[in-house]
């Protein structure tokens, strides 16, 4: 009997491997969930983003993190400085795409040029912001000085903000292949796939960071 409730409790003590692993990947579920549902208003994804990646980071430290809870903690403690960096890319973003939706149907060199500038700043836009919530997440700093160290990561990192770019680009591309697999990868994306690119993502950013501590 007493054998018996060894091997139970090692099957279901928090501190086995699988225990470990389930628990995480329900963690990365639940902060994806939160992650989706809280940035179905537009205005409120600069939070949204800056929130997910500090309970990524968190998770990254602490595996035993009460996730619900600490995401409106956080949430309520960041919304002030948040929305104005999500005001700033959405401002970006609509202005870059209002004007390639203008001149989509005009076919001539300098409008391709055009195209082309358009294109490029949308890549350079998010690049930077691929740095802009996690330095957010991670630090206490003002935003013009945010923005102005996402930047120099951007081109001092270039090796990795053009992996993660090319990555994002991949898998939009294929999401356009057909509408199954859009779905399927869409699905993926609001379970846990945002989660899991992000989590990658913060790994690799804690080995960068290191160098600027």
């Amino acid at each position: 009997m007493k054998k018996y409730e060894q091997i139970k409790q090692a099957i279901f003590s928090l501190d086995n491997p699988i225990m470990e692993m389930s628990n995480f990947i329900l963690n990365l579920a639940l902060i994806n969930l939160l992650f989706v549902l809280t940035s179905l208003p537009v205005i409120t994804i600069g939070i949204s983003k800056t929130i997910f990646y500090r309970m990524l980071f968190k998770l990254n430290e602490h595996s035993h993190l009460p996730i619900i809870s600490t995401y409106f903690e956080e949430w309520k403690k960041e919304w002030r400085q948040s929305i104005w960096l999500g005001l700033v890319e959405f401002i970006l973003y609509s202005f870059i795409l209002f004007d390639l939706y203008l001149i989509s149907n005009q076919h001539s060199p300098w409008i391709a040029g055009l195209k082309v500038l358009g294109y490029a700043s949308l890549f350079l836009i998010s690049s930077i912001f691929l740095y802009v919530y996690p330095i957010n997440a991670k630090y206490v700093m003002t935003n013009q000085k945010i923005l102005k160290k996402s930047l120099l990561m951007t081109c001092l990192h270039g090796q990795w903000t053009i992996v993660s770019m090319l990555t994002l680009i991949i898998i939009v591309f294929i999401m356009q292949i057909n509408f199954l697999i859009f779905y399927l990868i869409l699905s993926l994306l609001c379970i846990i796939g945002c989660s899991m690119l992000g989590y990658i993502h913060i790994i690799i950013l804690n080995q960068i960071f290191k160098n600027y501590q």
